[in-house]
């Protein structure tokens, strides 16, 4: 629900810093990876995400949360 042109800004801003050496530095060295991508990327990653959470908590007998 958030309106296009502050996801737009968000994802502008944030691609600036995900290309800053430094901030690819701590990453690197804390064992993460840096991914870029549009807004339309990172809601497609986070729907998997989203999914595979879904399927864990259900082979572990939770109860799905939505």
């Amino acid at each position: 629900g958030t309106p296009d042109d502050t996801v737009n800004r968000l994802n502008a801003e944030i691609g600036k810093i995900l290309k800053d050496p430094g901030f690819i530095d701590v990453i690197d060295k804390s064992g993460g990876e840096v991914l870029g991508g549009s807004a339309p990327d990172f809601a497609a990653l986070m729907r998997r995400g989203h999914r595979s959470l879904t399927e864990v908590l259900r082979l572990s007998g939770t109860e799905k949360v939505n």
